[in-house]
């Protein structure tokens, strides 16, 4: 089926070589243009190289909009320009679909530089036809028509109503007065043909805005002046500033190439060395506040007039994007979002350790302690409370000011010695006592408990492993049965005997006045071979005595 073009060439006329000759033009360009051949460059995720990614690719694009690419060990990726009017728009390349394509599949994981298209063969170019001889040239009988076109502004052309039609009235009847006159003038001039009238003819028609040229034989025509040919304009000066800017950028994006390739020695040397030169150049000429504060303005203002929420939210995202101006950002604004996810989760699971896994009802043994102080003092600084952190650590991590005190503490005596963690040690309370007379109250006593006749088996006792060979040590016992309730067998702990043994030893200990158990502590010490008895069980004298 013959285009548009084709056609529109074929109804100009076989006659029309010009025209003949765009036709073929534009054929032979469509005809080169339905296949098209390149490469990409950039940085592409492949996982059978050693560094998992490769920095070439091809890619094909055909006259329909279809764009295929071939990336290193992957299948042939589609992509697809946009279209309007069942053709490809000029104004969406392939390179855009080729970037939408990609960022679908590996978001944050390609950086396409650019895409070169192979260089063909022209195609033949036809040659053109023989052009046609020039017709004769045939004098005129009469001379061509005066057409006077006024040049009027524009608020005199417009017609409106009221005043300004009534001055477009008289602008148009002043107009036709001086046509009448330039008319009758030229009359005059025509029939005597003098030199002295036609130049000024020249001069008159060159006022009213018409060109002469209705030249006679007989009289020669004056030659125009020599207008001055315009000086060419200057070139625009380059300031030194951005002579500066465009050279630190070239530097800038050379380190971030370096990056990409793996090469961090050559890339550290190349930002030390731009740090280096950038802190002469600031001591040579150092800009001031307010010229910072104009510039940050203004790139504001620019970034505000872009449109809504989304759209700049954008531009912001792809400005801060671009290689050149990561490197130029704050430490703090320089980590990416895994970075940040990390860190958000280091301080969750640091939280979760002090708070569930640390967790203690009663008083921590030395073991413990000495964990928590240590997962503590590893994530505050030694002048935590100096810099007015304090609260802030302890809500971040869920620790008590006591706790977080004494992690400071033990980080600076560590600091200080420079030999790791030295064990933290603590002394005991001072009404801590001797177990050894409620154990033996437990067994020997008759109020405390008594031998199960019903069941004549033994219970393990687990003692603790061996001192020496660390072998686990149990013992023994026969069971027995709890006399009474937990609140009887206590009061008669406090009566007898083994309760001034606790309180004698508990003296001698802290120095201070001895004290007897609670019934906290009695029961902490039953044996586990002494059980209470159940519901259905009865604990006279009768049913527990044996008599012979």
């Amino acid at each position: 089926r013959p285009s548009s073009s084709a056609l529109a060439c074929a109804r100009s006329g076989a006659g029309d070589s010009t025209a003949s000759q765009q036709c073929s033009a534009i054929i032979v360009d469509r005809a080169a243009m339905t296949q098209r051949r390149g490469r990409l460059e950039g940085t592409f995720p492949d996982g059978e190289t050693d560094d998992g990614t490769v920095a070439e690719g091809t890619f094909f694009e055909d006259a329909s909009g279809f764009v295929s690419v071939r990336i290193g060990s992957w299948k042939p990726i589609p992509a697809h320009r946009k279209k309007q009017n069942k053709r490809p728009r000029d104004d969406d390349t392939a390179e855009h679909a080729v970037r939408r394509k990609l960022a679908k599949l590996w978001p944050d994981k390609f950086v396409l530089e650019r895409m070169v298209y192979e260089q063909e063969p022209d195609a033949a170019t036809p040659e053109p036809e023989p052009p046609q001889p020039p017709l004769p040239v045939q004098r005129p009988r009469h001379p061509p028509q005066v057409e006077y076109v006024p040049q009027l502004p524009e608020h005199r052309r417009d017609r409106g109503t009221g005043a300004r039609r009534t001055i477009a009235d008289e602008t148009h009847d002043e107009l036709r007065v001086l046509v009448r006159q330039r008319d009758k003038i030229l009359q005059v001039l025509a029939a005597d043909q003098l030199p002295g009238a036609r130049l000024l003819q020249n001069a008159l028609l060159d006022v009213l805005g018409k060109d002469d040229s209705d030249d006679d034989d007989d009289v020669a025509a004056t030659p125009p002046l020599e207008q001055p040919e315009p000086a060419p304009a200057p070139a625009p000066r380059v300031q030194p500033r951005e002579r500066a800017g465009r050279a630190l950028r070239v530097q800038i994006r050379e380190a971030h190439r370096l990056l990409r390739l793996g090469k961090n020695t050559e890339a550290a040397a190349a930002l030390d060395r731009l740090e280096a030169e950038g802190a002469s150049a600031d001591a040579k000429k150092h800009a001031g506040d307010s010229v910072i504060t104009r510039r940050a303005k203004e790139i504001r203002d620019l970034v505000f007039k872009q449109g809504h929420l989304g759209t700049t939210r954008r531009i912001v995202e792809e400005f801060l994007d671009a290689p050149e101006m990561k490197l130029l950002l704050p430490a703090h604004l320089q980590q990416t979002s895994k970075d940040a996810e990390t860190a958000r989760l280091m301080l969750e699971q640091g939280k979760s350790f002090v708070k569930r896994l640390m967790k203690a009802k009663g008083r921590r043994n030395d073991l413990e302690r000495n964990v928590l102080l240590g997962a503590v003092a590893a994530l505050c600084p030694v002048d935590l409370f100096e810099l007015k952190r304090g609260r802030s650590f302890m809500r971040a991590m869920g620790t008590t000011w006591a706790v977080t005190s004494q992690a400071v503490k033990a980080r600076q005596e560590a600091e200080d010695r420079g030999k790791g963690w030295k064990r933290v040690d603590t002394k005991g309370h001072y009404d801590k006592v001797d177990i050894a007379p409620m154990v033996r109250f437990w067994h020997e006593s008759a109020e405390a408990s008594s031998y199960d006749n019903d069941n004549k088996r033994h219970a393990n006792v687990f003692l603790g492993p061996h001192p020496e060979t660390k072998e686990e040590m149990y013992e023994k016992h026969p069971l027995r049965y709890q006399n009474g309730t937990n609140e009887q067998v206590h009061e008669a702990f406090t009566r007898s005997s083994y309760a001034q043994q606790c309180k004698e030893i508990s003296a001698k200990t802290t120095g201070k006045e001895g004290i007897i158990p609670g019934l906290t502590s009695l029961i902490n010490t039953r044996c586990a071979c002494i059980k209470k008895r159940g519901v259905g069980e009865c604990d006279c004298s009768i049913c527990k005595t044996i008599h012979r």
